[in-house]
């Protein structure tokens, strides 16, 4: 992982960038499947002719041809670094990835098996786009106000209520101290 400097609450920090490594993430330096090149033991082998070489250093040997280094070209004889078939390491034929396709699948599948609350569908039942709130005051007035919650610890969409003797601007103030974002229409 690549360490960085970046500010936190003012103070600057070293930080590890967290990467999820899933059964199909391919590495980029001997081209197998499961793990990172900064996690990689292994020599480098190219992705698109199994060459004792990193994929974005592949060059093609025929002279004039105009293709950038580490990508494909018509004078290339693809092989894969996996399978050894006649094809570049990603190509869909490959039984090498057809296996980790397969593997990062069944790993999601258990994965939200065990952890049913955190699916993205969950989370979007959770989370509610915030509906405008009109001050009970504003219908009175020329100009509208609208209140908007600005996450799920603000006041509930349509429940915000005035407490004893409070007017439209102490109502106000409260709801910019809970975090309330207020547009003026």
């Amino acid at each position: 992982m690549v360490k960085e400097g970046v500010r936190i609450c003012g103070k600057k920090m070293e930080v590890d960038w967290y990467v999820e490594v899933k059964p199909d993430t391919q590495c980029k330096v001997c081209s197998g499947w499961g793990h990172i090149e900064e996690k990689c033991a292994s020599p480098p082998r190219c992705n698109i002719c199994a060459s004792g070489h990193r994929t974005d250093q592949h060059q093609c040997n025929v002279t004039g041809c105009t293709t950038k280094r580490g990508n494909v070209c018509a004078h290339t004889n693809a092989k894969c670094p996996n399978c050894r078939g006649a094809h570049i390491g990603t190509a869909r034929e490959c039984l090498k990835k057809r296996e980790a396709i397969a593997q990062a699948k069944e790993w999601r599948r258990a994965s939200r098996e065990a952890n049913p609350g955190d699916s993205s569908e969950s989370r979007e039942e959770r989370v509610r786009e915030p509906e405008a709130i009109e001050s009970p005051d504003s219908q009175d007035d020329d100009e509208d106000v609208q209140i908007t919650g600005t996450d799920e610890t603000n006041y509930a969409p349509g429940t915000l209520q005035t407490e004893g003797e409070k007017g439209g601007d102490e109502m106000m103030e409260d709801a910019q101290a809970s975090g309330a974002v207020i547009e003026e229409l």
